[in-house]
């Protein structure tokens, strides 16, 4: 694909994003209120949306070209799908991880709340791209490319916290939720490309899998709420 046709294509799919959005804004202005859905319901969708992406060949070749859907479709059935088995509900205990590598323990904790709560959340997503990366350059693009995101209001949530799905034959979706004010929330979702934990029954392997590799180990309370 030619680099006039590519923009051509990307300025057209922007275009329907943004009628999609807006057909969904007039919709539930024409519909009456529905209940408030679940952040465990939130998260589900986005996994959704994410999977629908995965099986997109257009939306893959404008995003990576060629060799993002080649390396899609030969994942197989990991990558559409399936029936959800499982979600963990993480608490990294990334503070403790960082004052355990630094000498500037009063330089950290005098930090503001703000500051710290941005380090430790690109903490996280380090931890993540380091074990997208295991698999690959191709697996850690195609972790970026496939994601998903909603901003939504709640009264559910108190702080943020991160969802990880389980699903039967698919790899698993992590949905981050970012409390903003009042009852903004923000929900980011991303595919993990972890064949260990497809059907992951415990949190020892979750644990094992996303926080702990030869280079560090990093505490993190593991609860499953379904």
């Amino acid at each position: 694909m030619n680099m006039k046709k590519k923009s051509i294509v990307t300025i057209a799919a922007l275009a329907l994003c943004a009628m999609a959005v807006s057909c969904k804004k007039a919709d539930k202005a024409n519909t009456p209120m529905a209940a408030e859905q679940s952040l465990y319901e939130r998260g589900l969708g986005l996994a959704s949306e994410i999977y629908e992406c995965a099986a997109s060949k257009e939306l893959l070749d404008i995003m990576m070209s060629d060799y993002g859907w080649e390396t899609i479709q030969s994942e197989g059935e990991a990558v559409k799908k399936s029936e959800p088995t499982a979600c963990y509900e993480l608490h990294p205990d990334y503070e403790s991880f960082i004052l355990s590598v630094t000498e500037e323990e009063d330089w950290y904790k005098s930090l503001p709340s703000g500051v710290r709560k941005r380090i430790e959340q690109g903490l996280f997503s380090s931890v993540f791209n380091y074990n997208m990366n295991v698999r690959g350059v191709t697996h850690l693009a195609l972790s970026s490319a496939l994601t998903a995101t909603a901003l939504f209001d709640s009264t559910e949530l108190q702080a943020d916290t991160t969802y990880l799905y389980v699903f039967k034959t698919s790899y698993p979706v992590l949905v981050t939720f970012i409390k903003g004010e009042g009852n903004a929330i923000l929900a980011n979702a991303s595919l993990v490309f972890a064949e260990n934990l497809i059907n992951a029954s415990s949190a020892e392997t979750v644990t094992e899998t996303l926080f702990t590799n030869p280079l560090y180990h990093v505490d993190c309370s593991v609860t499953q709420v379904r």
